[in-house]
């Protein structure tokens, strides 16, 4: 079995897979330590951080891993400009769309810390696309960069409203207003661009923001797991 890890700014995502099936996941490293390790053949690690536990927990329970660049053999060739500083969750994900959507166009956004879009054309070229703040970090940064306005945390069941009706509901508009008229814009100008595009969106946010987006997008949480899988497999012979 592989075990597929991805370490992001906040969380821990981890799955456990048996050929391209997703056999067992988590979202903690508490909860990897507790999962049987004994049919883990190998391992692959994506990680936004430098160093992390879990790197000592391989290595102590003798599984053999990769750790995710752009030097490792991929499903799509890079024609970004500055290939080393792409981002390795974003090269999961754009992976994890060439594995469901080979030879085709495809834009995949990540909704975590930072929302990332991201163009996988049907020649198999990774194109580029762009990054902006995060649902979070939008929050954080009114409260940080003003005097008076509170931290607003987010609100999963939140109704979005267009009006709002105190300090707190007129934060929360305009953020998740921003947002969502952010993603309906950078959908519909990839979407007239690119010819049966598929979209793909994943990450912490992304739940909530496919329930207030009105276009044809696949929900796709397992996708950074799936990509990393994928490119486990293509680079086993590196661990043999």
């Amino acid at each position: 079995m592989n075990l597929c890890i991805d370490i992001g700014n906040t969380a821990l995502k981890f799955g456990i897979f048996e050929g391209d099936t997703l056999q067992q996941q988590g979202t903690s490293f508490e909860a990897l330590k507790d999962a049987v390790v004994s049919h883990i053949k190998v391992a692959i690690v994506s990680s936004v951080v430098l160093e992390h536990p879990v790197m000592n927990w391989l290595c102590d329970n003798a599984i053999p891993f990769l750790t995710l660049s752009n030097s490792l053999t991929l499903p799509f060739s890079i024609a970004y400009t500055t290939p080393d500083t792409l981002g390795v969750d974003r090269i999961a994900a754009a992976a994890g769309a060439m594995n469901r959507f080979p030879n085709q166009n495809s834009l995949v956004i990540t909704a975590g810390s930072c929302i990332t879009y991201n163009v996988i054309d049907a020649k198999g070229v990774f194109l580029g696309g762009a990054i902006s703040p995060g649902v979070r970090m939008r929050f954080e940064a009114l409260h940080h960069f003003t005097a008076k306005l509170p931290l607003v945390n987010i609100d999963p069941k939140a109704d979005v409203q267009w009006i709002g009706s105190d300090t707190k509901t007129s934060i929360e508009t305009g953020v998740y207003r921003a947002v969502l008229n952010e993603l309906e814009g950078f959908i519909r100008q990839f979407d007239a661009d690119f010819e049966n595009l598929n979209i793909l969106i994943c990450g912490g946010d992304a739940p909530f923001l496919v329930s207030h987006l009105k276009n044809n997008i696949f929900a796709t949480p397992s996708l950074i797991l799936e990509g990393l899988n994928y490119i486990l497999q293509l680079n086993a012979n590196k661990l043999s």
